[in-house]
């Protein structure tokens, strides 16, 4: 379990969250075999790891701080979740990394390190040097999510087809063992009449009771929106628009029913860098 809630200052000292270091939730989570491993990360601050990286004194302190966090708790790890990395500062991040997985692995705990996806090296999230990265890690989390949002027009969070060019790519450069996924728990609201695009978790996935959907169809498609038939509300992977009857061209619609595509889990199964061990079913 890793608790988010640690960043990093420009200055090379934390900053925590009120509660992220809960004994009562600690306590927990260890009475059920889990791993503890806090998360430090520098989402708070665009230019922190800019500054860390550009001081040998705030990078000293940096790293001294996260190894007093590891050891103060007695934690199983760290997870380490830095997203401003730049072409400019990829050496200077890779030896960042390392000299930090050399230390919290001296004491025989987890490093793991959290990195943003990518289908080949470059130039995309250059700052990422996926093979140092690997090699100084025990565990490679890889963020695939973010392929649509607020900066895009409508589209899917992580589609399984880039999903795997992203596995496909990292495990030319690492071993599968070390691998781990990371996948989205929310989407994006994209309302058609162009207000503001919301991020939506489960939850709260319904519809924004601030747009009217309805009228928003109408207004595109001249018509009310589709229904699905009964049958396919009772299965969420079916469902597809059912074609209405036109009274002004005749005939009696058709019902489109798309093959079910095949889980990339068992697409991968088959990769031969995986294997049957990496990809659970």
């Amino acid at each position: 379990m890793n608790l988010f809630g640690i960043g990093v200052n420009a200055d090379g000292t934390l900053v925590k969250s009120n509660g992220i270091e809960d004994p009562a939730r600690i306590a927990l989570i260890r009475s059920k075999g889990g791993e503890v491993i806090p998360t430090i990360y520098d989402v708070q601050d665009a230019a922190a790891l800019d500054s860390v990286l550009g001081n040998p004194t705030f990078r000293a302190r940096a790293i001294q701080s996260m190894l007093d966090l590891l050891d103060q708790g007695n934690y199983d790890g760290i997870d380490i979740d830095f997203e401003h990395a730049k072409s400019a500062t990829r050496d200077a991040f890779s030896s960042f990394v390392e000299d930090l997985g050399r230390e919290v692995k001296a004491r025989g705990k987890v490093f793991s390190v959290t990195i943003p996806p990518k289908t080949r090296d470059l130039p995309n999230w250059a700052g990422y040097d996926y093979q140092r990265l690997a090699a100084a890690a025990d565990r490679i989390k890889i963020m695939c999510y973010g392929f649509s949002g607020t900066w895009s027009a409508a589209g899917p969070i992580g589609p399984a087809d880039w999903v795997e060019q992203v596995i496909t790519y990292a495990l030319t450069v690492m071993p599968a063992d070390k691998l781990m996924i990371a996948i989205p728990l929310y989407g994006y609201d994209w309302p058609a009449n162009g207000g503001t695009i919301r991020s939506r978790t489960y939850r709260g996935a319904g519809p924004d009771p601030a747009v009217d959907h309805r009228r928003d169809l109408r207004g595109r498609q001249g018509r009310e929106p589709l229904r699905l038939p009964r049958r396919q509300r009772r299965e969420p992977h079916r469902l597809v628009p059912r074609r209405a009857r036109d009274p002004r061209q005749g005939g009696a619609g058709e019902e489109v029913q798309p093959a079910r595509p095949e889980p990339v889990g068992a697409r991968l199964r088959r990769h031969p860098r995986c294997g049957t061990r990496s990809v659970p079913s």
